[in-house]
């Protein structure tokens, strides 16, 4: 399959929303953990760096990963001095018809790019249930405080090829 890799804004949180959503659920078979317009609020908010993740600093990255004209999934990342670290990666979603096709890797990447412009190598990430396969796939490791981090993320960037810059 084919996307489009954009990056998002404040106008993009009801639909990042509805894919936190069907992906949560999907994945957890529950339902999302909070209500959808909160969670709206919250996307806006982060977006126009209003809402601070704790220890968060600006700036901050949301992309999304576009698929015939539709959200098939997305990533947003900032920088951080969370751990003592640079970097964390906020959220990953992507929706089931998407799943294990590439895109998840193809979202880290692009945020890894994104890092790599600040200088920002070591990463946090808080994970839950399948979600740790996913990361430590991509090399993370567990820190002891129930999070995964990366000594360094830059390194799930491919050498050169297509896509480089």
């Amino acid at each position: 399959m084919s996307w489009t890799l954009v990056e998002a804004g404040p106008g993009d949180a009801e639909t990042l929303t509805d894919v936190s959503i069907r992906s949560y659920e999907d994945a957890f078979g529950e339902p999302f953990y909070m209500e959808r317009a909160a969670a709206v609020r919250r996307w806006e908010r982060y977006m126009r760096g209003e809402h601070h993740p704790r220890n968060a600093k600006d700036p901050r990255i949301v992309y999304a990963a576009m698929a015939g004209g539709e959200m098939a999934g997305f990533i947003a990342g900032h920088l951080t001095e969370r751990f003592g670290l640079e970097g964390e990666l906020q959220s990953i979603y992507v929706l089931p018809g998407h799943q294990r096709q590439g895109l998840g890797t193809r979202l880290a990447i692009a945020l890894a790019r994104w890092f790599r412009q600040w200088e920002a190598r070591q990463v946090c990430v808080d994970h839950a249930g399948e979600s740790e396969h996913f990361y430590l796939k991509l090399g993370a490791r567990p820190n002891g405080r129930g999070w995964l981090v990366w000594d360094d993320f830059l390194g799930i960037i491919p050498a050169g090829g297509p896509g480089e810059g």
